[in-house]
């Protein structure tokens, strides 16, 4: 929690957390505003070329397309998830006093996923750029991308990696209004933070 600049007595305490239910359904709401604000200008501009793709198609090759993809696409995902996290942690590292040093990289594997967290308290608009750059890197750039090239594997990047970050972004608009007075801080337990806003 160590940093200079921070005096706990200046500040009260706020607990941020997310019940899981609405961070899911939160993620469902992402998936299709990303599908709907990037899937309708790519089909508009590139709908035509993919007409006939299958036309005359033996099924096996189908078959084979389908199955190919299908693991590539797991591969590429499992991939992008670490890289998400490592995004966060060098980003959130250029704004603490240890550098890499304080960021902590884990895996819980009942629960199915990664994360990254600073061990170090954090100004909130500090926080906040780390905590969106994975989505727009790995989320919004590629979608947008896409529109322009007509790659449909980019798009379909862009729009899972910009789903996955909808708790990132649920947590953005709880501290984005007051992101230039408070302070952030993560807590032991998974899913659950610390706001420090100023006392009045």
């Amino acid at each position: 929690m160590a940093n200079n600049d921070f005096i706990i007595d200046d500040y009260t305490k706020e607990k941020l957390s997310f019940n899981p239910v609405r961070e899911q359904l939160f993620g469902f709401f992402i998936l299709f505003m990303a599908g709907l604000i990037f899937g309708v200008p790519f089909f508009i501009k590139w709908a035509a070329s993919f007409y006939g793709f299958f036309d005359n198609a033996e099924p096996r090759f189908i078959i084979r397309f389908v199955v190919i993809n299908g693991i590539l696409g797991i591969v590429i995902f499992i991939i992008g998830i670490i890289i998400h996290e490592l995004l966060h942690g060098v980003f959130y590292a250029m704004f603490v006093k240890d550098g890499l040093k304080s960021i902590k990289f884990g895996i819980v594997l009942k629960e199915g996923y990664v994360y990254c967290e600073s061990k170090e308290v954090m100004r909130s608009n500090q926080f906040i750029i780390g905590l969106m750059m994975p989505m727009i890197i790995l989320g919004i750039i590629p979608a947008i991308i896409s529109i322009f090239n007509g790659s449909m594997s980019l798009l379909l990047f862009g729009i899972v990696f910009t789903m996955a970050g909808a708790g990132d972004t649920l947590i953005l608009t709880r501290i984005i209004k007051d992101r230039n007075k408070t302070w952030f801080e993560n807590l032991p337990s998974i899913g659950e933070w610390n706001v420090y806003k100023p006392k009045k």
